[in-house]
Parts: structure tokens; sequence; C-alpha cells
């Protein structure tokens, strides 16, 4: 089945909260009694294809275990006693590793003694 990028089915899908690992994908719930989901994701430059069931009640799911830097083709399809619906489809990529590196402000943290029950607390940061 192929749908248009006009499709409202086509931009049912979003991603967000991508960190190295993970990314949450979100779809607007398909219409009918939705028994499950099926949520499948794969590398776009090739790769493996994981296959998840995600119960029909919800609509939204944290993708694991994804390789940082990288870019996925994601589906969801509605499943019926009588077969699949339409396809929800978008991309996410995942982020960057985060290293201590010269890129990264760092946060030095001073304290002074109390004086009169109070402490001063200085923030530093570094470029």
């Amino acid at each position: 089945m192929f749908l248009s990028p006009a499709s409202p089915a086509a931009k049912s899908l979003t991603v967000s909260h991508e960190t190295e690992q993970t990314m949450k994908v979100t779809w607007i719930p398909a219409p009918g009694n939705v028994i499950n989901y099926r949520l499948k994701y794969i590398p776009t430059d090739g790769g493996k294809e994981v296959v998840l069931k995600i119960p029909g009640t919800t609509t939204s799911t944290i993708m694991k275990r994804l390789q940082p830097i990288t870019t996925y083709n994601i589906t969801v399809l509605p499943i019926y006693k009588r077969g699949e619906g339409k396809p929800r489809q978008g991309v996410g990529t995942t982020r960057t590793l985060v290293h201590n590196s010269a890129h990264t402000p760092q946060r030095h943290v001073q304290t002074r003694p109390p004086e009169t029950h109070q402490r001063h607390v200085h923030l530093n940061h570094e470029v």
C-alpha cells in the first residue's frame, strides 16, 4: 500500500525525546477496535529490522537500544481481527554520544562557609 505525503495516516506519527539510544514515537489512534499495533523500525542505511507488539489502547512508546547518530524508518500498523489497517510512518534520528570535550560547557560549583545561616553558591561556566 502506498500513501502519498498528503495522506493523514502518513502524517500521524511523530518522533520526540531523541537521545543517543532512545526516541519516543507517538501516533494518532487508528479508528475502530484495534487489537494491537505493530511497530517496525530499521536503520535507513540498512541493518536489522525490529518489530514490537504494542497494546491497542497505547498510542506512544519508547524505542530502545538504538545506535547513536542513526536515522530510522518507523512504521506503526494497527492490527484488527480482520487484518492490518493503514500504516503510520515517520523517520527519527538518534543523537550523537555526548563526551566531556572542549565543546561541552563545564560547570564548577564553589561554596563558602555559612555566614549568619546563609550559604553562598557561585556557578562558573567555562566554555
